[in-house]
């Protein structure tokens, strides 16, 4: 269209046909990417000058972190509201539909978005009612390339319908424009962003159209294989209110620290947990142990982790191997023993019984995560969390940081930040109560190792009464 802001040669009578096969033959899904989308480079850079006098507000939970514009349809700025009425304007949703075979309609729903250092955006579909067709124009530097990070990843799906790897990364360019459609296999992620001195500004949002019924999905399984296959999982017979025998304190002070194999802590510990329902207790481990552990960690090859996924759920390795002699196991062998349970169990106040415990041995390395997920079976029950970390974090970063959060709360219930031999004991008291472990970003000095419990209870006993 002669005068027009944005290309539409790629609609033409004579290109739709090329350009409907390119779209419908994009892996892993249906897209297509349009270069030099902005006729005229001074108008990209007007464009770019009045994105950065919005307001842009922080966004950040488990699934992303980065900085959002308001709705630019409300946008009065003169470029920004020239792109925002061509991009929706009939002949450009008409040239939208001549390649996908999408009808759209002319509901506008658009946002600028920045990312900065570590800002990333996770794995998810996009799917939302009347959702149709996806966009992204790039306003980046001109000079961006692979190394910044921040490419738009699309994933390929396996028999369940989940997101399986990343089958193809598109590195953001200047003034370029991808488009997708919008269904339940249109898995992609905004990959973390590594550039210090660089930032990866964009205009994002959806075309709507008619909504369309999908198919239902494959029932996934009850529990992911992979990851069943790395937790153990003990029955328990510790009666409420058991006091540690001379037998065991002589095993677990093999393991734990003696302070708090003594009276006077575990009281203090139990008002503490009475009091927050949460516990943190640093330097558990005897120096003894803790540095056998970070000795023998370093020895664990790499085909005994195994990568966890689904990729919306999480994305972490987990230890599949269990030798008995290494000090890492048979400190998660000691962790779910009878005598820990005891501990455990008097250290909460003999406010909760335990009944069951599984444990797994994890790994968070740089692009790893775990995500509060809708019918999480963790997040069904109530059960007490005892996680014992063997790596250090940074209390100002949120990265790695274990994050429990409630529906109905807008702040997080409780943020732990990686402490080297720190366990901490959560009790999740009611149904709902999700926890994740936040991406762990460029920025962090080591992997994220921990031994995590969770163990079931039959009974909370007047926990605030400090019956």
């Amino acid at each position: 269209m002669k005068g027009s802001l944005l290309r539409l040669d790629w609609a033409t009578s004579d290109q739709a046909d090329v350009s409907r096969r390119e779209f419908a033959d994009g892996k892993p899904f249906p897209h297509m990417i349009i270069q030099d989308f902005v006729r005229d480079g001074k108008k990209l850079d007007q464009i770019q000058e009045e994105l950065m006098e919005e307001t842009f507000y922080e966004k950040a939970n488990d699934l992303f972190s980065f900085h959002q514009s308001g709705d630019l349809a409300q946008c009065d700025s003169r470029a920004v509201k020239a792109f925002v009425k061509e991009l929706y304007s009939p002949e450009f949703r008409a040239a939208l539909t001549a390649v996908t075979g999408i009808e759209l309609s002319d509901n506008i729903d658009l946002t600028s978005s920045l990312y900065r250092s570590t800002d990333v955006l996770l794995a998810h579909d996009d799917e939302l009612l009347g959702r149709r067709v996806a966009f992204i124009m790039y306003l980046v530097p001109q000079d961006w390339s692979e190394e910044d990070g921040g490419s738009l990843d699309l994933f390929t799906v396996n028999a369940n319908g989940k997101p399986d790897r990343i089958d193809k990364r598109i590195t953001p360019c200047r003034n370029s424009f991808v488009f997708f459609e919008v269904s339940q296999v249109s898995f992609h992620q905004v990959a973390e962003v590594l550039s210090d001195n660089k930032h990866r500004l964009s205009i994002g949002g959806w075309f709507h159209g008619a909504p369309v019924k999908r198919p239902e999905r494959c029932p996934a399984p009850a529990r992911n294989p992979v990851l069943s296959s790395c937790v153990d999982s003990i029955a328990c017979d510790v009666p409420l209110g058991s006091k540690l025998t001379d037998a065991d304190l002589s095993y677990l002070s093999g393991f734990i620290a003696k302070p708090y194999l003594t009276s006077k802590t575990q009281h203090q510990v139990a008002k503490q947990f009475e009091d927050e329902s949460m516990i943190e207790l640093s330097g558990f481990l005897s120096s003894q142990r803790l540095n056998a552990i970070l000795r023998d960690l370093p020895a664990v090859s790499k085909d005994q982790w195994v990568t966890v996924g689904p990729c919306n759920e999480r994305c972490f390795e987990a230890f599949s191997s269990y030798p008995t002699s290494n000090a890492l196991t048979e400190t998660r062998a000691m962790m779910q023993s009878p005598a820990m349970i005891k501990l455990l169990q008097i250290l909460t106040g003999n406010a909760v019984h335990i009944t069951s415990t599984s444990s797994i041995i994890r790994r968070f390395a740089v692009g790893h995560y775990s995500l509060a997920f809708d019918n999480d079976p963790d997040a069904q029950r109530i059960s007490l969390d005892v996680c014992l970390c063997l790596s250090q974090g940074d209390e100002e970063n949120e990265s790695g940081a274990v994050i429990y959060v409630d529906e109905e709360a807008e702040e997080p219930l409780a943020v732990i930040s990686p402490a080297r031999n720190a366990l901490t004991v959560v009790l999740r008291a009611e149904p709902g109560t999700m926890r994740f472990v936040k991406y762990v970003n460029h920025e962090m000095a080591e992997p994220r190792v921990d031994i995590d419990l969770t163990c079931d209870i039959d009974d909370i006993v007047d926990i605030d009464d400090g019956q």
